[in-house]
Formats: C-alpha cells, sequence, structure tokens
C-alpha cells in the first residue's frame, strides 16, 4: 500500500479486476489519476481521509472502462 490518501474509494462492490491472481475485489482507490488500492474493504480504510469522496457501490458491479470514442453510422451499420 502506498501513504497516499485517496480522492475517490469504491467500497462493498462486486469489482471485476481482469487480473487472473485477484479476478474480484470489494474496494477501489484512486489519487490523481491512478488506481492506487485494489483489495477488501477493510484495508482499504488506511487510505480514506476526510477529503475522500467515499462511493458505497452497495453490492453492484464495477468493470473496467471499455471506450468507443466514435462510430461511422453507415459502415458500422452495415458490419
Amino acid at each position: 500500500m502506498t501513504n497516499t490518501f485517496a480522492e475517490q474509494v469504491y467500497t462493498n462492490g462486486e469489482i471485476y479486476t481482469v487480473d487472473t491472481n485477484q479476478p474480484w475485489a470489494q474496494a477501489v482507490a484512486i489519487a490523481g489519476d491512478e488506481i492506487i488500492y485494489v483489495g477488501n474493504n477493510d484495508d482499504v480504510q488506511t487510505l480514506i481521509n476526510e477529503k475522500t469522496k467515499v462511493i458505497d457501490l452497495e453490492g453492484k458491479m464495477m468493470l473496467p472502462g471499455f471506450h468507443d470514442t466514435h462510430v461511422h453510422l453507415i459502415s458500422g451499420g452495415m458490419q
């Protein structure tokens, strides 16, 4: 773990990590544009301070982001 405090923490989730060594987690902590922790609800508490925004996922699933910036409407539809 790191000595940095998180700006955002997501807890109580079913978080799919895409890591074969740890495919599922309960919590994720973010500082700046980096994920600084992936693991359980108890251990993430050390990264939370009064400025941290904590989001309770209430058991919902979190997946890695999938991004598509655009589609060419006609060719995209035909494919």
